[in-house]
């Protein structure tokens, strides 16, 4: 039974059809409609609009859905190649039921005379022309464009597929562009990957400017038996390729699969024509292409730019897991003050590098001139520390060191640029700390140095101070038999020497280990890991001279928990850190 809001149209004189704009579900045709295209109401609750009315298997390229507006028509006319007819057309938006639907009001303008005229004219090879660039030309994208041709040319000439295939870099033709009618499967070409090598015949012909024409496939089964498997498999009777050409070399090719066979020389001469105007929408989309490019991406590194960065931000579901971490590149502006800015450009794409070879490129974005940011949505707790951990470990042996501050939630009940200011905080705070050890241990070395004059260095005053036993201790801590995970620390240069069973089980490279506690802490939760260098900081801060830091961490999917026990050794003002000895006190649960 029809719904009462369209009952008025239907016994109207004019077709009326009524889709939804999001499904294209047809919700209703008028009885004009219903026997023009031969469709019962039964028979129209199960179809799309597009298939109905245009006979094709997707929606249509130059559909008008996006300009419609409730309460106003849009006006256009279209010839019909379905029903052999052209029209009036008016089309405008209505809600109903919170769902939004197409009416469109068709107002049949061919009588025969005026029928035979619009089909002679359309024969007329540059009308036909114009129409089809004027369909195509007007969608803002070149990518659009050649799909709406290819639909254009598809419904004119009856065919059952239209495609253009374009060459690779590595020789091989890549099907980039397809239309498909209606009730014919939708499927990438079986050509698609296929060597120019293995269509020698077909590029015989193709250099010679000349177009590839088949009538009855059954004609090429003993003279070419690959081609004519794969066009026999997806019902392809007859065929005409036409090469694509720029600048005398040829850079693909387009056709029309199962065109009828009385039309084919008419067609061909056409497709001839139209090889110009499609070379000249690829090469204006490579152009647009480019400009894309540019306008995504940091030319130097080719990561993300913040446009790029912005635009991915728009794609993410707040309620996914998303990792955030913000990194800045240390000791450029002095690379750059002292060995130029080439070095200084090498250190930011190693930089690039580096991040890539942990996160995915496309996850990374280039926000300032030694600022990056990594976005990761759906990606574990445990993932994304893991690849920050292994990016302080490349770090050690790499020349870029990059301050990181990050940040994870299992679902975001905030902004994504409020995380990336929080990242950004706790990566200032981290390259803040570095910045003052580092001056701390520049000022150190020098007054070392003049000491070392006098009594033999630090070690050597460690050693005389407190008559620390080096040798046996070093001995201990070398032995696998040695039950506690042990280390000892240079505090003022941030380096240690790891036992060897410590060694294997943190899966480190070397005994001797720079950054020793930022690397163990990498295992702890982040908020276990800030608690513990708050702590950590503090001892160094306010002379305190040992630490007792419960734990609970799982190393290579063991679980480890107990104690870490440390004694700080310091000069005798008590201003400065000297030395540490550590031991991990493990108790191991599968």
């Amino acid at each position: 039974m029809k719904e009462k809001i369209w009952e008025m149209y239907e016994d109207l004189n004019e077709i009326v059809y009524v889709s939804n704009i999001r499904t294209f579900q047809l919700k209703y045709m008028n009885k004009k409609a219903r026997n023009i295209f031969n469709i019962s109401e039964e028979y129209l609750k199960d179809r799309k609009c597009y298939e109905v009315l245009q006979g094709c298997s997707s929606p249509c390229a130059m559909c008008t859905n996006s300009k419609l507006k409730e309460g106003e028509f849009y006006e256009w006319t279209y010839y019909n190649p379905v029903i052999d007819k052209k029209f009036s057309l008016k089309d405008t938006l209505i809600k109903c039921d919170n769902e939004e639907y197409r009416m469109e009001i068709a107002i049949d303008i061919t009588i025969q005379k005026e029928q035979r005229d619009v089909i002679e004219s359309f024969e007329n090879k540059e009308k036909l022309i114009n129409e089809a660039l004027r369909n195509s030309l007007s969608e803002e994208e070149p990518e659009k464009s050649l799909i709406v041709l290819l639909e254009y040319l598809g419904k004119w000439f009856k065919g059952k597929r239209t495609y253009i295939f374009e060459e690779m870099d590595n020789n091989i033709l890549a099907n980039t562009y397809k239309w498909c009618a209606n009730n014919v499967a939708v499927q990438n070409n079986n050509l698609h990957g296929i060597s120019v090598n293995e269509l020698e015949e077909w590029y015989a012909y193709f250099k010679q400017d000349k177009s590839v024409i088949i009538k009855n496939v059954d004609d090429i089964k003993n003279k070419n038996p690959i081609i004519y498997e794969i066009l026999k498999a997806q019902n392809i009777a007859t065929l005409i390729a036409y090469p694509l050409v720029y600048n005398k070399k040829i850079i693909g090719f387009y056709g029309i699969d199962n065109p009828p066979s009385e039309r084919i020389e008419h067609i061909n001469e056409m497709l001839n024509v139209m090889a110009y105007f499609i070379v000249s929408i690829i090469k204006r989309r490579e152009l647009f292409r480019k400009i894309v490019n540019i306008s995504y991406h940091d030319r130097l590194t080719g990561a993300g730019n913040r446009y790029a960065m912005e635009k991915a931000i728009d794609n993410i579901n707040l309620n996914d897991s998303i990792g955030v971490l913000y990194g800045d590149v240390m000791e450029l502006k002095k690379t750059n003050d002292t060995k130029g800015h080439l070095e200084g450009d090498k250190l930011l794409l190693a930089s690039h590098k580096l991040l890539c070879k942990h996160f995915d490129f496309n996850n990374v974005f280039r926000v300032g001139g030694d600022e990056f940011i990594v976005i990761c949505s759906k990606i574990s707790q445990e993932n994304f520390e893991k690849k920050i951990f292994s990016l302080y470990q490349d770090m050690q042996e790499s020349r870029c060191k990059i301050a990181v501050g990050h940040i994870w939630k299992d679902s975001c009940d905030e902004t994504i640029e409020n995380l990336i200011i929080r990242a950004d905080e706790i990566m200032y705070e981290n390259k803040r700390n570095y910045q003052k050890r580092k001056a701390e241990k520049e000022i150190k070395e020098k007054q070392n140095s003049k000491d070392s004059e006098n009594d033999g260095g630090l070690c050597e005053y460690f050693v005389k101070q407190y008559r620390f036993h080096t040798t046996a201790f070093f001995k201990a801590i070398m032995s696998m038999d040695f039950s506690l995970s042990a280390f000892v620390g240079d505090l003022q240069n941030d380096v240690y020497y790891v036992s060897d069973n410590l060694r294997n089980i943190i899966n480190i490279k070397s005994n001797i280990v720079h950054s020793f506690i930022g690397t163990w802490s990498m295992y702890l939760s982040i908020d276990k890991r800030n608690e513990f260098l708050s702590e950590w900081n503090s001892l160094l801060s306010y002379g305190k001279t040992n630490i007792d830091y419960p734990y609970d961490i799982y190393i290579n999917s063991v679980r480890r928990s107990g104690t870490l026990k440390m004694d700080i050794q310091w000069s005798e003002d008590k201003k400065t850190p000297l030395f540490c000895i550590g031991i991990f006190t493990d108790i191991v649960t599968y």
